[in-house]
């Protein structure tokens, strides 16, 4: 399991942020939209993974959210007072540091949690609700 200091290091890092209490913000709004849109099993396999402070952010006793990873940049975005060009670089900070310190996580959090760490191209989409589109072929 990741650290508290190890993730709000890293996240800083990643993110270009100059400071801990910043990076400790971000983290904690990220994983909390990113829980309220997770069915309940995959909210709590979230929280296991992370250290103590963050397991509060993560905490979502709420139905989870209909919308997709666009509505969690856009709410991400709001309470970050950021665009959601930002909101997706600060939410790819977030969770890749966090799939990286548990590799199984991907798998068991579902679509939205690997959608954000997914890479986009950025010659064939320039927008973060292009880059959380599915691929043509996945569509039903």
């Amino acid at each position: 399991m990741i650290t508290h200091a190890d993730l709000t290091q890293a996240v800083a890092r990643r993110a270009g942020l100059a400071d801990a209490d910043e990076a400790v913000r971000v983290t904690r709004v990220v994983l909390g939209t990113l829980a309220h849109r997770l069915p309940m099993p995959q909210r709590r396999r979230l929280r296991a993974a992370l250290p103590g402070p963050e397991q509060d952010a993560a905490y979502a006793t709420v139905p989870a959210a209909a919308d997709d990873v666009t509505g969690l940049l856009a709410e991400a975005g709001r309470h970050l007072d950021t665009p959601p060009e930002r909101a997706l670089l600060l939410a790819r900070a977030v969770v890749s540091q966090i799939a990286e310190a548990e590799p199984g996580l991907a798998g068991s959090c579902g679509s939205t949690f690997r959608m954000i760490t997914r890479r986009c191209s950025r010659r064939r989409r320039s927008t973060p609700s292009a880059c959380m589109r599915r691929p043509t072929h996945a569509r039903r």
